[in-house]
């Protein structure tokens, strides 16, 4: 294929300008991972796991995204435990969301006015996603090893080649050894696969393709169960899973993605009502037209045309899930996804409906043009207002001001000399124990481990502690300081009891 000069240098246009827009965005998450300090579920690493313990589980928690952890801990241990290196596998599956979000939109889309709000739509649609490229969670690497994973699907059913098919399962087996729930996704791709070769019997291949299909969807299958039936088990057999929802897959997975992963900056509830109807219509207006569309093909007895197998595949890849997702809370009362667990949907979703309006107007692509155009604007525009600050996450917002609080404390000079006892709320467990050790050892003693509400015990210096439970602060204590919007209190013991209390000590 010949490419003019004039294409070349479109193309290289194009590609400078998604460039730019992915280096600011990387340049906005370190920003962001320097700033914001640790959060409640970051706080997991301990030196003392090994590798294997990593791997096996034992201990039985859901935070342990094995393959993140696996990654922190060597970044940790060949340079240093601080946020940078703690967060630092995250930042890379960003790094490789971006570059693969945009070699797939531009191989499904091709024409610059397509591809690049296309590529921006991906990367802003869903804010929660830039969330997770700047925290120590496993979500991050899932997301952006989902996306891979459908980047070698594409070209598997394009290209014919079995090696894009092995290497788009062992991309997916890396998302579900990121985080647990994406095993729904690991199961959605065989299916796929499947359910293409029983739709697109494709003239061009043969019996020797088919077998080669059902080896490597064995295999990986072989090697996913090898990798998580262990850990998996424990987290199952410790009740991890039951924080997920139990109301239905539009009550919990849509409306909790909607309000906790789009919306993050509005709860105008008319907004939300109308984003989930347009979801749900969209996906039944959609899997009619692509039925529609095979059925006329199958009634000519004609040979599918390559964009509507991409378009059915990429239904596909959304529709399955959801079934899955709503067989196994009927048959085995296994909980809805919601918000960070079901974040792939949203990519699922975006893809498919990007290339839906795509081939709609497949002879027309200035509509398509259009619609992804203005969708832009607003999309930016949520992501903008919910992104930019350096000051906390949304999901552990209650996080953001804890090492203030520490400093506070340290700085005042009735401290000066002397360790501090603090009772905290167990929400700020983590993060306090996490920050006190690292910055703020010799400051304060260990903090005691509780699940408890307030408690009236007077040797502590301070408590800080939620709005609720202000009620129950003892009348020695005087408010002192109050963060998070009010949302979390710190308290003081009377400087004159304190007083006499170290004099007679």
């Amino acid at each position: 294929m010949i490419v003019s000069p004039s294409q070349t240098k479109k193309l290289l246009l194009q590609r400078c300008f998604a460039l730019a827009i992915s280096l600011t965005l990387i340049t906005l998450n370190i920003y962001r991972i320097l700033c914001i300090s640790i959060t409640h579920d970051e706080t997991g690493y301990r030196i003392t796991d090994g590798y294997m313990d990593l791997m096996k589980n034992e201990f039985a928690s859901a935070n342990n995204h094995i393959f993140h952890s696996l990654l922190r801990k060597f970044f940790v241990e060949t340079f240093t435990e601080n946020l940078f290196f703690l967060r630092l596998d995250s930042l890379l599956a960003q790094a490789l969301f971006l570059f693969v979000s945009y070699k797939l939109v531009e191989r499904l889309f091709q024409k610059w006015w397509l591809v690049i709000p296309a590529f921006v739509l991906v990367n802003t649609a869903c804010p929660l996603n830039f969330e997770f490229w700047g925290l120590s969670r496993g979500y991050a690497l899932a997301i952006a090893f989902t996306i891979t994973s459908i980047y070698y699907l594409h070209a598997y059913i394009t290209r014919h080649h079995i090696k894009y098919l092995l290497y788009s399962l062992l991309v997916a087996i890396l998302a579900v050894y990121s985080n647990f729930s994406c095993i729904n996704f690991f199961v959605t791709l065989i299916n796929v696969v499947l359910a293409y070769r029983l739709l697109f019997h494709l003239s061009q291949t043969g019996k020797s393709t088919f077998l080669k299909e059902a080896l490597a969807l064995i295999l990986g299958s072989t090697l996913l169960a090898a990798l998580i039936i262990v850990p998996l088990t424990n987290v199952l057999g410790n009740g991890e899973l039951a924080y997920l929802g139990n109301a239905g897959f539009v009550a919990d997975t849509v409306t909790s993605l909607i309000k906790d992963g789009i919306l993050l900056n509005s709860r105008d509830p008319n907004t939300i009502n109308f984003l989930i109807y347009a979801i749900v219509v969209v996906f039944w207006v959609a899997g009619i037209y692509w039925l529609a569309a095979y059925l006329r093909i199958l009634k000519k007895g004609g040979e599918s045309s390559e964009s509507l197998r991409i378009g059915i595949t990429f239904y596909l890849l959304l529709a399955t899930p959801v079934v899955s997702v709503v067989l196994q809370f009927n048959l085995f009362g296994i909980n809805y996804l919601i918000d960070r667990a079901a974040i792939f949907f949203v990519i699922l979703f975006v893809l498919h409906f990007l290339y839906w309006v795509y081939h709609i107007s497949i002879n027309k692509a200035i509509i398509a043009a259009s619609v992804m155009w203005v969708l832009l604007l607003p999309a930016v525009d949520n992501f903008y207002k919910s992104e930019f600050n350096t000051h906390h996450t949304r999901l552990w917002w209650y996080c953001a001001d804890d090492m203030a609080v520490l400093k506070h404390i340290t700085n005042d000079p009735i401290n000066k000399g002397k360790k501090v006892k603090i009772w905290v709320d167990w929400s700020h467990l983590p993060s306090f124990k996490y920050n006190i050790s690292k910055h703020y050892k010799d400051n304060f003693f260990p903090i005691d481990e509780h699940h408890s509400e307030v408690i009236k015990d007077t040797t502590y210096d301070y408590y800080f502690i939620a709005s609720s439970n202000v009620p129950d602060v003892h009348p020695l204590y005087k408010r002192d300081t109050d963060v998070v919007g009010g949302g979390y209190i710190l308290f003081r013991k009377d400087a004159v009891q304190r007083v006499e209390a170290n004099t007679t000590e």
